[in-house]
């Protein structure tokens, strides 16, 4: 009976991290959303976002002990995304006059 009570518990828990990561996401995407932008700050946001996803993605997966796989496309599609935010500032940088 303990069994069944602690694997219903850790579905519980497993489902509400879901959740929780869920708004969490909502909530930044409201909060850049609202924000006032300048310039290239929509791009700044939208690299963040997709560091802040990540870094979401990677506690839920270290602390469930589940697949690995989601966390590890998320690390190699956040350093393409940096590594292009990167390119994009230096080429924003060489042809300023």
């Amino acid at each position: 009976m303990t069994v069944i009570i602690e694997h219903t518990r850790k579905v519980w828990n497993n489902n509400l991290s879901i959740i929780m990561i869920g708004v969490n996401i909502l909530l930044l995407l409201i909060y850049f959303g609202s924000s006032p932008s300048e310039g290239g700050d929509q791009l700044t946001y939208s690299v963040a976002s997709i560091v802040f996803v990540t870094l979401q993605i990677g506690g839920y997966t270290l602390t469930y002990k589940s697949s690995k796989w989601p966390f590890a496309i998320f690390i190699l599609i956040t350093i393409l995304v940096l590594l292009g935010y990167t390119y994009l500032i230096g080429m924003g940088h060489a042809f300023q006059h």
